[in-house]
């Protein structure tokens, strides 16, 4: 078990990548997203990805 999370023999996206649709699969707008973080988007550098 010492080897199964270093990131050489189990690189992210090895076996393909989810996307995920938040209106879609989460019912939520990415506005009530943000709105709901707001505090968080006001302190950090986050960079709004969708509109």
């Amino acid at each position: 078990m010492s080897g199964w999370f270093v990131c050489e023999s189990n690189p992210r996206g090895k076996h393909g990548q989810i996307e995920y649709h938040l209106e879609r699969d989460f019912y939520i707008k990415p506005a009530e997203i943000r709105e709901h973080f707001a505090f968080y988007f006001e302190r950090f550098p986050v960079s709004v990805e969708v509109e």
